[in-house]
């Protein structure tokens, strides 16, 4: 005579679908975090190289302008049109460096994979657009600094 299946047969067989659950939840917690972690080491290390750059440049073109500047006969160009390269570049910096610090982080709970994917997207596009308004007023100062050199080719 057979006998039906016991209660506690069952609930192991339970116990074992939520076990595979919770494997399966953690791998996607732990792939979860290694992709934003990486992605964070990536946008973090744009946004030092930006802010390095913005200061090499304000740091060179101060020099040249100090050093060179009764050389270049550098009166003969609107002081606005002189400081303009130092404005964009400091402003890079502060607006790079004020993002860092005012930076409040991003609120996700982990779910499902979908859910998981949306929260990273989120934070990963608000880590980019960290990256938007520095590199406007770096561009902003290569293209002053251009047009001064073009100023002092044309006045010589």
């Amino acid at each position: 005579m057979k006998t039906p299946p016991s209660e506690g047969s069952k609930g192991h067989a339970g116990s074992s679908d939520g076990a595979v659950n919770e494997a399966e939840r953690q791998l996607l917690l732990e792939i979860s975090k290694s992709l934003l972690s990486g992605s964070l080491a990536t946008t973090r290390g744009a946004v030092q190289m930006l802010q390095a750059l913005s200061g090499l440049l304000l740091t060179s073109y101060t020099t040249l302008l100090v050093g060179f500047g009764q050389r270049l006969n550098i009166g003969k160009i609107h002081p606005i049109l002189l400081g303009l390269p130092i404005a964009f570049y400091t402003i890079s910096l502060l607006i790079s460096f004020g993002q860092v610090f005012f930076y409040r982080g991003a609120h996700f709970a982990l779910g499902d994979l979908e859910s998981g994917l949306k929260a990273y997207e989120e934070v990963i596009s608000e880590q980019r657009r960290q990256l938007v308004w520095p590199l406007v007023f770096l561009v902003g100062g290569l293209v002053s600094v251009t047009v001064v050199i073009a100023e002092l080719l044309h006045s010589h």
